[in-house]
């Protein structure tokens, strides 16, 4: 990924606008720099999601655990994790959503309509037997909406284990 933003700021270099050249000198130098910083984070935004490597959970997961809901960084990172669609890349979203807002839930969302694996449902369904419940109601029903399963803030659902231990036996 590093040769990825490497590459882009040498293709960047090469190819200013002559508007930005114009600039380079005198009070318009900072402005310059600041529009070129501008295009290489804009690239590395609209690469970031492409990546498919699932060697990159580590960086992406530290990226979205440090950046704010809303921010560009988080952004790209919740669509790079759900794009790569291993338990791995998905386990990191599902615990940020534990303790999301309820403005967290439309990202859910779309993070989640993204990982179409099985094997990734099934994993998520079993990390789901785990967790209690979510801050957000709105969030926890994304969540269950993806696994079929009964809302965990909900008080009227019930869990395997009541459902097993009131079930009558035969005489």
């Amino acid at each position: 990924m590093r040769q990825v933003f490497f590459k882009l700021a040498n293709v960047s270099r090469h190819f200013r606008p002559a508007s930005l050249r114009a600039k380079q000198t005198g009070s318009g130098l900072e402005q310059y720099n600041q529009e070129i910083g501008r295009v290489k984070q804009e690239a590395a935004f609209n690469a970031v999601p492409q990546t498919r490597n699932p060697d990159a959970v580590g960086v992406l997961s530290e990226w979205f655990e440090q950046e704010s809901l809303g921010t560009p960084a988080f952004e790209v990172s919740g669509d790079a994790l759900a794009g790569i669609g291993t338990p791995e890349s998905t386990q990191e979203i599902i615990d940020w959503a534990q303790d999301a807002p309820d403005e967290g839930a439309r990202n859910l969302e779309s993070w989640l309509s993204d990982v179409d694996d099985g094997k990734v449902k099934e994993a998520l369904i079993d990390t789901l037997g785990n967790i209690k419940s979510f801050e957000s109601t709105q969030v926890s029903a994304v969540v269950h909406k993806h696994t079929k399963l009964p809302d965990a803030n909900d008080q009227t659902a019930f869990s395997t284990s009541s459902m097993l231990s009131s079930e009558v036996k035969a005489p």
